[in-house]
């Protein structure tokens, strides 16, 4: 029975809140950013429907501390969520109260609604994120504990939101000119810093003021193209150096922030080995710089010099440490006026485009590394997939100078590609052929000799096994039992020959390759090959069809399988 379209029908397997579920007490999430402590709350009692509040609390409050972040996104959703939904009518006469079993699809979907409004108006995602986070934490409700939502509110979080991402345009690059102002500055600000001795005398520079530190993260970011939030959260116990054994004695017996000072102060680390930690990607890196990676190994060293002293004085960590007016030594305040890249391009008297951010430091290193060798830099994946690369990244002027080049070069290669392939007949075409039509690429002689087998091997046809491209001219092939056919320009590829392309793209396949660069060099092309031109050629009945005769394919990979490291010669 319901009363009223918002009420909630009366179910009995609803379960009733838990016994020692309490309302009052506010659920409180405490972190550190930049070496202070602030807290973020949730306080039950505070809503119309506290016993749902609770609910929804302790698990933002769970997953907080999982995730060892303060989910503001999150927390401002679900307060978002429990006042819509304690404005909603509701039945009068509740023998309990409302609580996570009580919500409905419609709930939701009004909740949904409203934000789809407010988000149509704005120019940013932040309602978007309240609806996918939302959606997320009762997702995880579910999956923690089955059966206390209802059905259609489980069948609801199967879809996806009504709202979609925004697609703004995103950050430019600095232009070549305002990167080379930039960094010319921050590089005199450092070292002219690190030249001061106290009194005028040698010794160690004084506390870094703010510019000087942030002119220390320029050259930092501008090195190593990490984000920011990156660059900041690095501690002592993240970085590694190697210096030579011959001070190993000097060094003994010393904690790791005074070995990493001393050693930086005298300009004897050969390497550093960083270990970067991305939070929201919750994901762990390392990078090893030597000092021919100049930037980068010169921007450390001096960091480290720079803070050295302070972290003597505070026993703080943390790489990155300011000291305050009052005397304490804490992480700097990197949201605040004295921190942003406005106040500092402003206080250096430079001409800097809008606007004027850390996130634009980023793009310009991933613009230059695009630019020295895209092939590479989408293959590695260190930075980004592609997909991320394309949507956020070749918005660049730089980039979009060379896009035509590139673009060119791509259809280039492409076009080689299909040359240098094997030759597909299609079996429409092998009708044509056996009907006495001519193909292109094909004389009338090699179309009889395929049509009747004369040019079959054991994976693949061939034009002329004694004009092999691997071999010398009059040389029988070796590589026709080694997948090779599928990438080469000799090779007929007929609907008879599909079982052999299936066997051999499994093999081929990346994820089973133990050396990817192995697999980059040889396998990559022959698997596209298969993927991208073979299979699509053909029906997919006859590749189905293939597939059940793949146990008959003759391979010979070699015991070892250059998929898992080359034959030695010998």
């Amino acid at each position: 029975m319901t009363r009223g379209s918002y009420s909630t029908p009366a179910s009995s397997n609803r379960r009733p809140p838990a016994a020692d579920l309490t309302v009052s007490d506010p659920r409180t999430y405490i972190w550190h950013d930049y070496g202070h402590t602030n807290t973020s709350s949730i306080t039950p009692s505070e809503f119309l429907l506290p016993v749902l509040a609770a609910q929804l609390a302790d698990k933002w409050l769970e997953v907080a501390r999982e995730n060892g972040q303060s989910m503001q996104t999150l927390t401002a959703s679900v307060r978002r969520f429990l006042t819509h939904v304690g404005s909603q009518p509701r039945a009068a006469d509740r023998a309990q109260p409302f609580g996570l079993g009580d919500l409905r699809r419609r709930h939701l979907d009004a909740w949904e609604m409203d934000l789809l409004a407010a988000h149509r108006e704005a120019k940013t995602d932040t309602h978007y994120r309240y609806a996918v986070y939302l959606f997320a934490l009762l997702d995880r409700i579910q999956d923690d504990t089955p059966e206390v939502l209802h059905p259609e509110v489980v069948r609801r979080l199967e879809s996806d939101t009504r709202l979609r991402h925004h697609r703004n345009e995103g950050l430019p690059a600095f232009a070549p000119a305002e990167v080379r102002h930039m960094r010319s500055r921050a590089h005199r600000l450092v070292y002219g810093h690190l030249r001061l001795g106290a009194d005028g005398k040698p010794g160690p520079a004084p506390p870094p003021p703010p510019p000087v530190l942030v002119a220390a993260h320029i050259l930092l970011s501008l090195a190593t193209g990490e984000p920011p939030e990156v660059i900041r959260a690095l501690k002592v116990d993240d970085v590694t150096a190697t210096a030579p054994a011959d001070y190993d004695q000097a060094v003994d017996g010393m904690t790791p922030a005074a070995r990493l000072a001393w050693l930086a102060e005298r300009n004897l680390i050969d390497h550093y080995a960083v270990t970067w930690t991305k939070n929201r990607a919750r994901e762990s890196y390392q990078d090893v710089y030597t000092r021919h990676d100049h930037a980068a190994h010169r921007a450390l060293t001096a960091l480290i010099r720079l803070t050295a002293p302070l972290r003597a004085r505070s026993n703080l960590s943390a790489l990155w440490q300011q000291e305050q007016a009052s005397g304490r030594i804490t992480q700097p305040v990197w949201n605040s006026d004295l921190f942003r890249i406005r106040h500092w391009v402003d206080e250096s008297g430079l001409v800097v485009s809008e606007p004027q951010v850390w996130g634009r430091f980023r793009k310009t290193v991933v613009a230059g590394e695009a630019l020295a060798n895209p092939r590479r830099y989408l293959n590695s994946k260190r930075r980004h997939r592609a997909e991320t690369f394309f949507r956020h990244y070749t918005n660049s002027e730089v980039l979009r100078a060379e896009a035509g080049r590139l673009l060119l070069e791509s259809a280039n290669e492409m076009f080689e590609a299909s040359l240098a392939g094997p030759t597909v007949v299609t079996p429409e075409a092998e009708q044509l052929l056996a009907a006495g039509q001519e193909a292109p690429g094909l004389d009338a002689a090699t179309a009889a000799a395929l049509l009747r087998g004369d040019l079959d091997g054991p994976q693949a046809a061939c034009r002329d096994s004694r004009d092999s491209p691997f071999e010398a001219l009059g040389d029988i092939c070796t590589r026709s039992m080694t997948g090779t056919c599928f990438g080469c320009g000799n090779a007929l590829i007929t609907r008879h020959h599909l079982p052999a392309a299936l066997a051999i793209a499994e093999v081929a396949d990346p994820a089973r390759a133990a050396d990817p660069q192995v697999w980059l060099d040889h396998w990559k092309p022959i698997y596209e090959m298969i993927t991208q031109m073979i299979l699509p050629a053909f029906p997919p009945e006859d590749v189905e069809a293939a597939r059940r005769r793949m146990a008959s394919v003759p391979l010979d990979l070699g015991t070892r399988n250059d998929m898992r490291g080359t034959d030695d010669e010998a």
